[in-house]
């Protein structure tokens, strides 16, 4: 495996095992690595490159974060990948007691959100499907969000699964934390990013299901 040339800036952001870097002299681009070098890194080394082509083979015009270079950086194993536009949806790293109003800003960002947005992010959705490459719904920041560009996919990997966006778009873990602090706007500001989903043709699941029941609950107890 070659050694990454590319110098690295600051810290954006951390993970689970992973770490991501701001590419010297490339602002369109980040570096994204593991810890530490493990006994395995041949197979996930072999994995990413599996993955690299899945992604490069996606339908022009869907917005996933491509793999542009994989390696090694400081002994871990490394990925030159595109920087996504905008933020993640939420942050799951944030205190619960300082995300209320970020979060409650959030909602009603996305809930004024254009229709033809939510349309691409699940048409992009299903074509990562059929590229064999999955997300991960409990994780919210593998989603970013742009006004003007929509919703990008990042921190992809391989697999089958095919599930609705409704979690990661309206994070149900930290709406069940805020419930009694969020208005009754908050609530239905998440039901209408609910409502655009179900409009895009967003998968009818049980996390789908499970997040609207929620959510006109939490409404009825706000009368």
């Amino acid at each position: 495996m070659k050694k990454l040339a590319y110098e690295i800036g600051i810290k954006l952001n951390k993970g689970a095992g992973k770490e991501c870097y701001k590419v010297t002299g490339c602002p369109d681009l980040v570096l994204l690595k593991s810890f530490k070098v493990g006994p395995n890194i041949k197979k996930q080394y072999l994995e990413l490159v599996d993955l690299k082509k899945r992604i490069s083979s996606l339908p022009e015009g869907v917005q996933a974060a491509r793999i542009l270079d994989i390696g090694i950086k400081d002994d871990c194993l490394a990925m030159i990948m595109d920087r996504a536009k905008g933020k993640p949806l939420h942050n799951r790293f944030k205190p619960v007691n300082e995300a209320r109003e970020e979060y409650s800003q959030r909602l009603l960002d996305l809930s004024i959100a254009e229709q033809s947005l939510f349309d691409k992010l699940v048409s992009d959705n299903k074509a990562l499907h059929e590229a064999g490459i999955q997300t991960d719904p409990s994780k919210p920041d593998n989603i970013f969000y742009q006004k003007d560009y929509g919703f990008t996919h990042i921190d992809l990997n391989t697999g089958d699964y095919f599930g609705s966006l409704a979690a990661p778009l309206i994070f149900p873990g930290l709406f069940s934390h805020l419930k009694k602090e969020l208005t009754k706007q908050d609530v239905k500001n998440a039901l209408i990013i609910i409502s655009k989903l179900e409009a895009a043709g967003d998968q009818q699941d049980y996390l789908f299901k499970s997040n609207k029941k929620m959510l006109t609950e939490a409404l009825e107890d706000k009368v």
